[in-house]
């Protein structure tokens, strides 16, 4: 009786493994696969199982055995953007058919709460350019893949809570991040392609919850190996990671638009660093070598002891230290009263003509802010010269403000500039005979206005490298 028992037990585990096929939730109806790209479909079968994939848009078929864990990766090949197509996976007598699915440009939007601000904003405010958007969010060409926000301790494999892929409606485009869904919205209307979002950011978060727990072990001061909640879970090493990035990879995507710092403002020095980190980790986790454009903290008047000019400096090095980087300028954009500026389309369509120009091949763009590059000392004036002013420098106020003066007692007082030529700025101050160093904006909150002939802000900058 016990030996037909245990046959009957083997002989249901085995049917019950050959119905067993699963594939990451990124993965599915409605979604965006990146066009003209080898991407990867993955999943979990019966070990050493065989697994079959056939895509409507070339009429390929494609195969691969499972590995001793139900594991199994295998790339297949896309075509130029369209759609609808239509995606089937097998394995045994399981079977998985994805439907409504498009060809396009894939985009990552990832950081703290600037970047997850949805488009239908918050019962304290919402971005200024709301209804407008809805108003055109009916979108069949655009698609919305949002990640829950969760943590885990430990490196999830799928994600924490259900989610799939919508097709964008003034419902779901309400839901989404609002810089995303700009960006998207922008891009797909001038490329005429779809576009496929999958925004996946947490309020809050610091940059090395961003991080992985290998990259992390070579800061000392992270204690990995004894991780807790906290009540926040934004500050917790890896645990943001784990849980809404790796279940996510290494799904193909074009690049990856990050904005972050708000939390990290304190340590601008370890963000150059981290940053960098996060660049090599996220394309390692991916397998993909896609650019990562950042977006600038903008101006806030934060309280005291914090001076976020510095990680506002720190994020402009960092971007210029990683390949395929790049960072838009928000010093224009900010709020006195509230860490979310309200304008959100300024940003979006920046990082827009970031894409564009850097990878779209539209050359002609201006997509950098003017920034400083060298003084001259000029019968006690500061002649300022700058790169990337784009046939001229201009002030958008009756005067330029913000500009401090030193000498060298680093004391900094109050000072008047002016533009000369198309690409200097001249700075001066009585109080101030043998000036060796100028700041602008270098505070917590300022209204930047100074821009190049493009409208591209110039951000807070420092001549000096004093403490």
């Amino acid at each position: 009786m016990k030996k037909v028992i245990l046959l009957f037990l083997l002989l249901w585990t085995n049917t019950l493994f050959a119905q067993t096929l699963k594939l990451p939730q990124v993965i599915g109806s409605n979604m965006v696969l990146q066009q003209n790209d080898t991407v990867k479909i993955w999943g979990w079968a019966t070990p050493q199982k065989k697994v079959r994939i056939k895509t409507s848009w070339n009429k390929k078929h494609y195969s691969t055995h499972s590995n001793s864990d139900g594991k199994w990766v295998i790339d297949i090949i896309t075509t130029k953007a369209g759609g609808p197509y239509q995606l089937e996976v097998k394995s045994g007598s399981s079977k998985k058919t994805f439907k409504n699915i498009l060809l396009g440009e894939v985009w990552l939007f990832s950081g703290q709460s600037n970047m997850n601000f949805k488009l239908k904003g918050s019962y304290r405010s919402y971005p200024l350019e709301r209804d407008r958007i809805l108003l055109r969010a009916n979108q069949p060409n655009i698609r919305i893949f949002d990640v829950d926000r969760k943590v885990s301790l430990t490196p999830s494999d799928t994600l924490l809570s259900k989610e799939n892929w919508k097709v964008s409606t003034t419902e779901n485009a309400a839901n989404t991040s609002a810089i995303a869904y700009m960006f998207a919205l922008e891009l797909q209307q001038v490329l005429d392609v779809p576009i496929g979002i999958i925004h996946t950011s947490y309020g809050g978060s610091m940059i090395c919850a961003w991080l992985s727990k290998e990259t992390l072990k070579k800061y000392p001061h992270y204690n990995l190996e004894n991780l807790k909640h906290t009540k926040w879970n934004s500050d917790v090493p890896t645990a943001i990671h784990n849980a809404m990035l790796k279940p996510l990879a290494p799904y193909g995507i074009r690049g990856v638009l990050w904005y972050q710092g708000e939390s990290d403002r304190d340590t601008p020095e370890l963000y150059i660093n981290q940053f960098q980190d996060l660049a090599k980790d996220w394309r390692n986790l991916f397998q993909q070598d896609f650019p990562i454009y950042m977006a600038q903290i903008a101006p806030y008047r934060y309280n005291a002891p914090s001076q976020s000019q510095y990680i506002r400096e720190a994020q402009i090095k960092a971007a210029s230290k990683i390949t395929k980087g790049g960072i838009v300028i928000t010093s224009d954009l900010g709020e006195e009263k509230d860490i979310h500026p309200h304008s959100k389309k300024p940003i979006a369509d920046r990082f827009v003509r970031m894409a564009l120009k850097r990878i779209y091949g539209m050359s002609s763009l201006d997509d950098i802010s003017p920034y400083y590059d060298k003084l001259d000392n000029k019968e006690g004036k500061l002649i300022l010269h700058f790169k990337e002013a784009n046939e001229r420098l201009h002030c958008k106020d009756k005067k330029l403000k913000y500009f401090e003066i030193a000498g060298k007692d680093k004391i900094f007082y109050p000072a008047q500039a002016r533009i000369i030529g198309r690409d200097k700025i001249e700075v001066h101050s009585d109080k101030v005979p043998k000036p060796v160093a100028v700041r602008y904006g270098w505070r917590n909150f300022f209204v930047g206005n100074i821009f190049d002939a493009h409208n591209l802000p110039l951000s807070s900058f420092r001549t000096d490298n004093w403490e």
